[in-house]
């Protein structure tokens, strides 16, 4: 299921998979993730969006951890196997230590506990997003250089990593110049 809900073409949007089984809790997400800049797909389950995910290319991946069928923490581990590197957002509403754990060592980038704040929201997958779309763009470019047989096979795990880390370099270094630029703005504000 996709919902659009902007004039701007597909293609100029970052694309978020939302993962969520409870219809309420996707209403709320659909309110809050409503913006010109994102194209947001649906998923009721983890095994639907692996689907999406093989037909569609995804900038971030927002999910429950518990979710029948398939936990978030289970999604994201057959996401990296399958060779995905997309960012990964978790929702808890009821995650202990243990878990919130599990769900970081599998890769995610953030573990969000409900009820979250608006701008904790927004601003996590604002990041996850931007950062979803360099490793795209990166992977992208690291396939012209290899055969896209040795992408999908020998190289993957590598290119995967890679990408992640260039990625995670450029997202530090617009962090860094955003906040220079805050700073500049807030001593010409003085």
């Amino acid at each position: 299921m996709s919902v659009d809900r902007s004039n701007q073409s597909k293609d100029d949007r970052r694309v978020l998979l939302l993962i969520d089984d409870e219809p309420d809790m996707v209403e709320v997400m659909f309110t809050i993730l409503d913006s010109r800049d994102t194209h947001v797909l649906l998923a009721l389950n983890g095994q639907e969006a692996l689907e999406m995910m093989k037909q569609q290319p995804v900038d971030a991946v927002l999910t429950d951890i518990r979710m029948p069928e398939m936990s978030g923490v289970e999604l994201v581990q057959k996401m990296r196997a399958l060779g995905f590197a997309t960012p990964v957002v978790m929702m808890s509403g009821f995650a202990d230590l243990d878990t919130t754990l599990e769900a970081l060592r599998s890769g995610v980038l953030d573990v969000i506990e409900k009820p979250f704040s608006r701008e904790k929201m927004i601003a996590t997958l604002k990041h996850a997003l931007h950062l979803g779309s360099s490793v795209r763009r990166i992977h992208g470019e690291l396939g012209k250089i290899f055969d896209k047989r040795e992408l999908a096979t020998e190289h993957s795990d590598v290119l995967r990593h890679l990408s992640m880390y260039l990625a995670g370099q450029e997202l530090t270094r617009m962090r860094e110049e955003s906040q220079q630029e805050e700073a500049r703005e807030t001593k010409r504000a003085a």
